[in-house]
């Protein structure tokens, strides 16, 4: 048996006089099959091809092959393209740059407020002091506070009326030794004289005098030291030529100053057990005495 691709054949169909021819082939085989007595395979090679010209010609226009079948796919009628972008997203890379800052830090000088006297000037040897008394000694490279030096009033023992003798009385505590009132120098004297009510507990010493002296609101008094004293003791003289008052006795000055009592006055600093530190405003005379001596005293501070 012969095979036949019918793709390969002609199209047909589609006008109506091929389908009228085909038709009539059509009828045409069937009654050939029929009427022939002849063998059916001889047959099959007879009809066969008249059938399929005929069927070609009654089929529908457009081919089955699977060559020819185009599938179409209405698209709506409002396409709708999406378009996605790509997006790019840049960083940046921010240097931060730090600066070393130095801080330069000036050391500042503490300013001093120097006290003033008399006029609005500043205070002096000889000037009237803070607490009432008089300046006798100034350094302005001392520690601030402690720059200027100043003695009771004239008569402090009756509210510096200037004729009131100073008290006299015994330093004290004889059989003590207070090692820590053994300061001489310049600014020793408010330490020993802590020192001695610290360890003598006598009641009426001349320590204790005065420390209790109080005016014009200061309190802050004490016994001077043994150079403390002589520069006392100069300022009375009048003496601005001698390391020692009245060049220790010998100097030929007399008390011009103060008011002091010609006699001896007592300084806080202790020499051993017995004795003490004392100078005579007699002639300046520096020396020391059994603590029981009952020597004059006057109070000074510092500011």
């Amino acid at each position: 048996m012969v095979a036949l691709d019918v793709c390969t054949l002609p199209e047909t169909g589609g006008s109506f006089g091929v389908f009228v021819l085909a038709l009539a082939m059509f009828l045409a085989g069937i009654l050939l099959v029929r009427f022939t007595r002849r063998s059916s395979q001889r047959l099959s090679v007879i009809v066969a091809p008249i059938i399929l010209v005929a069927g070609l010609g009654v089929l529908p226009q457009g081919s089955v092959c699977g060559s020819d079948q185009i599938t179409e796919t209405t698209l709506p009628s409002a396409q709708v393209t999406t378009n996605t972008e790509a997006v790019t997203t840049t960083t940046e890379v921010v240097t931060t740059t730090t600066e070393a800052v130095t801080t330069t830090t000036e050391a500042v000088p503490p300013t001093t407020i120097l006290p003033l006297c008399a006029g609005g000037r500043l205070c002096e040897v000889g000037d009237t002091g803070p607490g009432g008394g008089m300046i006798f000694y100034v350094d302005l490279s001392r520690p601030e506070g402690s720059q200027f030096f100043e003695v009771a009033c004239d008569g402090w023992v009756n509210n510096c009326d200037g004729v009131s003798a100073d008290f006299h009385a015994p330093w004290g505590c004889e059989t003590e030794d207070i090692e820590t009132a053994a300061g001489t120098a310049i600014g020793t004297g408010e330490d020993n004289t802590a020192a001695i009510l610290s360890v003598c507990h006598e009641s009426g010493i001349a320590a204790e005098i005065a420390d209790q002296y109080s005016n014009n609101g200061f309190d802050d008094w004490f016994l001077a030291s043994k150079d403390e004293l002589n520069l006392m003791c100069k300022w009375a003289f009048g003496d601005n030529v001698n390391a020692v008052c009245n060049n220790n006795g010998s100097g030929g000055l007399s008390v011009v100053h103060g008011n002091f009592a010609e006699d001896r006055y007592w300084a806080s600093t202790e020499s051993y057990r017995h004795n003490a530190k004392r100078q005579k405003f007699t002639d300046g005379q520096q020396g020391s005495n059994i603590k029981a001596s009952d020597y004059y005293l006057r109070p000074i501070h510092t500011f």
